[in-house]
C-alpha cells in the first residue's frame, strides 16, 4: 500500500441500492438538528426526490456549495432565509407549462444569477438568498414539472460533480423552498 493511499477517499456503498459510489450525498432527518438516516448515489437521491416533490410547490434555488441543500417548509417557526411573500409570489407566477415538456408545473428552478444582487449586498452576515421581487426580472428562471425538477437537480449535481454534505428531503407543509 502506497503512504498517500491512506488519504485517498473509498468507495462508498449506497444505502438504498447498494451499488458502489465515488461519491454520496448524506441525507438527514428532520428541520434542524436531525440525524444522518441514509448515504445515497445521485440516482437513488433524484428518484426518491422525485416523488417526495409530488403535490407540493416549490422554488429550487440553484446550489451554490455542496455544504447543504435542503427543504425549507413555510409554516417553520423561525424560518430563515427567503421570505414567504417571495417565494409564494415567485411559485405563482409559474408558466402555464413545464419549461421541458407540457405537463402542468408545479416548481420553480432559480439560477444564482437571477437573485438580487443589489439586495444581497445590502444583507448582513447570515440572511440569505434575495428573490426580485418583479418576476419580470427571472430571465432564467424556469416553471418545471416535477419530474423535470428532480431532473434538472441531477443535471446540476453532474455537472458540478456535487456530492451534498447535507440534503434534507420535504418535510411538513405543502409549499417551500430548496437553498
Amino acid at each position: 500500500m502506497n503512504f498517500l493511499d491512506m488519504f485517498r477517499s473509498k468507495p462508498r456503498q449506497c444505502t438504498s441500492c447498494r451499488d458502489i459510489s465515488p461519491g454520496l450525498h448524506c441525507v438527514y432527518s428532520g428541520l434542524r438538528r436531525g440525524s444522518i438516516t441514509d448515504q445515497l448515489c445521485t440516482n437513488c437521491l433524484i428518484s426518491r426526490l422525485g416523488a417526495e416533490i409530488r403535490g407540493k410547490g416549490i422554488l429550487f434555488i440553484e446550489p451554490l456549495t455542496t455544504d447543504g441543500y435542503c427543504y425549507f417548509p413555510f409554516g417553520e417557526v423561525g424560518n430563515q432565509g427567503l421570505s414567504q411573500d417571495r417565494v409564494r409570489l415567485a411559485l405563482s407566477s409559474l408558466a402555464p407549462t413545464c419549461a421541458d415538456c407540457s405537463s402542468e408545473p408545479h416548481h420553480l428552478w432559480m439560477p444564482l444569477r437571477d437573485l438580487d444582487e443589489s439586495a444581497m449586498q445590502k444583507q448582513t452576515r447570515g440572511d440569505y438568498y434575495s428573490i426580485p421581487s418583479e418576476p419580470a426580472c427571472w430571465r432564467d428562471t424556469v416553471s418545471l414539472c416535477d419530474g423535470h425538477a428532480a431532473a434538472r437537480l441531477r443535471d446540476y449535481i453532474e455537472r458540478k460533480r456535487y456530492f451534498f454534505l447535507t440534503f434534507r428531503f420535504p418535510e411538513g407543509g405543502d409549499s417551500g423552498y430548496y437553498s
